[in-house]
């Protein structure tokens, strides 16, 4: 029996090798198959083959012009190609089950409803509650508070809708459309997977910001772990000029010029305990800030700021060649930072500090 299977399996790979074999006996249940993976919300397939991958060396199931629509029929992202995974369990039983779907060349919109709903590819995201702008930094924790925990909540119950094991973009271009249809942005050369395991999902989307102001660079990260108990998410920039972001806001400065930064922020978040520490990492290049009449020229700034919620501890750890009249590296932690109210503690330490003072003299 095994040597009958192996000898189809040359059989197949030898027919292959002259060129795709067209599969459209099966382009209904495909369809029929990712429509299921979400929620109903239709699928089309133009064409599929079955090919033999030289470079991965297996025989796939390819897609070329894949649409998918959003709840009232319009196209929300547009693939020119797509490897489709089926259950070979299934295949046997006489039945598809579409397990994974990775699309090349294309678009993808990321849109705003007016309930204000985010949605992406037409598959709507985990709602965030509206709630007041926060005003200090213990309102903006208790924000944070709020929102990540449901965040959290709401990716488990979506990883039980999702019938994938794996969903993932490569080389398109998404478009981010707010709630009044107006484009606020797009990125190109976006990629994003999208994987469902065992004790959680993992979530990665990345691209290019083409445009005044946008970064050279924007990565989101999210995973849970622990039968989606835990969640890590990280937001990151690159190449990002300061000076740019200012101008796209209107709020030029002839005291700000330059200033390439790279920045991160990271969220550790626990059903249990809420949000259990904040990360921001941020790398300035070079360039000028609006502080003082003057400006103040920067560079080589290196700044790592962490708060560590469950102790209500803030270390902020600086390094730069220059900032200013000042260079060298300094650590500072504050107790009691932002759950508390009065005084608080807080040390401040540094091996390299220097101060320089010969501007000032020489005024």
């Amino acid at each position: 029996m095994i040597l009958v299977v192996l000898l189809l399996a040359a059989l197949l790979v030898f027919r292959l090798s002259s060129g795709p074999i067209e599969l459209e006996m099966f382009r209904d249940d495909i369809e029929r198959g990712l429509s299921n993976s979400r929620n109903g919300r239709p699928v089309t397939v133009d064409d599929v083959y079955l090919e033999w991958s030289a470079e991965d060396r297996r025989v796939l199931v390819t897609g070329y012009d894949i649409r998918l629509l959003d709840d009232q029929g319009n196209v929300s992202a547009e693939a020119d190609s797509a490897r489709i995974v089926l259950a070979g369990s299934a295949l046997v039983l006489g039945d598809v089950e579409v397990l994974g779907l990775d699309l090349r060349d294309g678009w993808i919109d990321v849109r705003q409803s007016t309930d204000g709903i985010w949605h992406i590819a037409g598959d709507p995201l985990p709602e965030i509650p509206v709630g007041q702008m926060p005003q200090n930094p213990s309102e903006w924790l208790e924000r944070i508070n709020t929102v990540l925990p449901m965040v959290l909540t709401a990716l488990g119950e979506a990883q039980q809708d999702f019938s994938l094991e794996r969903l993932s973009f490569d080389q398109f271009e998404m478009r981010v459309v707010g709630a009044d249809g107006a484009q606020m942005f797009k990125l190109a050369d976006s990629r994003g997977a999208l994987l469902s395991e065992e004790d959680g999902l993992s979530l990665a989307i990345s691209g290019s910001g083409v445009g005044t102001g946008l970064p050279g660079g924007i990565a989101i990260d999210v995973e849970t772990s622990e039968m989606n108990a835990r969640m890590n998410a990280s937001v990151a920039v690159a190449e990002w000029s300061l000076a740019d972001l200012a101008a796209r806001f209107g709020a030029e400065s002839e005291t700000l010029a330059g200033v390439p930064a790279d920045i991160t922020l990271e969220f550790d978040t626990s059903s249990l305990n809420g949000v259990e520490e904040i990360k921001l990492l941020a790398t300035l290049e070079g360039g000028e800030l609006p502080f003082g009449d003057d400006g103040l020229e920067v560079s080589d700034l290196d700044l790592e700021v962490a708060y560590l919620a469950t102790e209500d501890k803030l270390r902020i750890d600086w390094v730069s060649s220059k900032f200013g009249p000042v260079s060298g590296e300094l650590n500072v932690t504050v107790s009691d930072a932002l759950k508390s109210v009065g005084d608080r503690a807080f040390t401040l330490a540094s091996d390299r500090l220097t101060l320089d003072i010969t501007p000032t003299l020489a005024a």
